[in-house]
C-alpha cells in the first residue's frame, strides 16, 4: 500500500538525516480518499466516455471494459447528484452484453494505492438494481466492486447477493495465504434491495468499512427526491487480520466496478454482471 501524508505534515531535517533505516514509528493519519468517481461526464444516453479520478491518487487508470456487444453509458443519477452509469441489462447467455469498469494503478513504482494490506478501510457505491438482474451461472449476481477472483488472488468486494429474501448486500474479504488457506471474513447487510421499476429509480449507497477486527457494511436507501432514508448498519466483529497485498509487478489484478475482470483486466466468463446504475464510487483507507 501508499502511504499518505497531509500536505502540513513535515518531518524535520534533523531527522531525516539521522535516518539509516525505515523508521518504526506509527503516524496517525487521516483518511485518504484514494479513489472517487462521480462519473459526471458525458451526455445521458451516450457511451461512457474518459473518466477521471478524483481522489488524491495521481496514478489511478479508470476504463471501460464491454464484450458481447455491451455499451456503457452515461445516465441519470440520483436526484441533485449529476450523472451515472448505466451498465448493460440482463443477458444469461456465455457471451450476453457485458460492460465493466476497470481502475488500476499505473505507477507500482511507489507502491499500490489499491492494496489496503492490514490497513482499515473502506470502498463502496450509489447504485439502482434493475428488475431482471439474475439468472444463469454467467450472469448469476450482480458484483459492485471486486478486485480478485476466488482461488486466485485476495479479494475485497461487494456484490447485490440473491437470497431467500430478495436482493441484500453483502462485503466480503479474502487473503489467500497459499494454496492450502485463505482467510475470509463476510458480512451480509439485512437490507433487502428495491428494484427499479418503470421510471423509478430506487438508489441505495452502500459503504464497506474494515476497521480492526470489525467489518461493517452501511446500506443508506433514497427517496425519489434523492433524500437519504435512515442508514442501516450491520457488524461482524472479532474478523482474522486479513492482509489485502497484491503482488506489484505487472500485471496487476485491477479494481472491478459492474462485474469482473481478470488480471489481464479482461471480463470473465462468469461475471456476475451487475445490472442498474452505478455512481459515487469510493476507495478510502485510514
Amino acid at each position: 500500500m501508499k502511504i499518505y501524508l497531509p500536505s502540513f505534515f513535515t518531518i524535520p531535517a534533523a531527522v531525516v538525516l539521522a535516518m539509516t533505516a525505515p523508521p518504526a514509528l506509527a503516524v496517525a493519519l487521516a483518511s485518504v480518499e484514494v479513489v472517487r468517481l462521480n462519473f459526471d461526464v458525458g451526455t445521458n444516453g451516450q457511451p461512457a466516455p474518459a473518466i477521471p479520478n478524483l481522489g488524491v491518487e495521481p496514478d489511478i487508470q479508470v476504463d471501460v471494459v464491454t464484450q458481447g456487444g455491451g455499451v456503457i453509458v452515461v445516465a441519470a443519477g440520483r436526484p441533485g447528484n449529476g450523472h451515472a452509469l448505466d451498465l448493460p441489462n440482463h443477458n444469461g447467455a456465455a457471451s450476453g452484453s457485458r460492460g465493466v469498469v476497470k481502475v488500476i494503478d499505473g505507477d507500482l513504482g511507489d507502491g499500490d494505492a489499491l492494496s489496503p494490506g492490514l490497513a482499515s478501510f473502506t470502498f463502496g457505491a450509489d447504485f439502482t438494481l434493475d428488475a431482471v438482474n439474475a439468472s444463469t451461472p454467467y450472469d448469476a449476481g450482480n458484483v459492485l466492486i471486486q478486485r480478485g477472483l476466488s482461488g486466485s488472488s485476495d479479494i475485497f468486494k461487494i456484490e447485490i447477493e440473491q437470497t431467500a429474501s430478495g436482493p441484500q448486500p453483502s462485503c466480503t474479504l479474502a487473503q489467500r495465504v497459499d494454496e492450502t488457506l485463505t482467510r475470509t471474513a463476510s458480512v451480509r447487510s439485512s437490507v433487502i434491495i428495491e428494484s427499479t421499476t418503470g421510471e423509478t429509480l430506487a438508489w441505495h449507497r452502500v459503504r464497506c468499512t474494515r476497521q480492526g477486527s470489525t467489518l461493517a457494511i452501511v446500506v443508506t436507501p433514497y427517496n425519489a427526491d434523492g433524500t437519504a432514508k435512515t442508514a442501516v448498519t450491520t457488524l461482524k466483529a472479532g474478523i482474522p487480520a486479513i492482509d489485502l497485498t497484491w503482488p506489484t509487478a505487472a500485471p496487476v489484478a485491477p479494481m472491478a466496478i459492474g462485474g469482473k475482470l481478470t488480471t489481464a483486466g479482461a471480463i470473465t466468463s462468469q461475471s456476475d454482471q451487475f445490472n442498474g446504475r452505478i455512481d459515487n464510487t469510493v476507495f478510502v483507507v485510514d
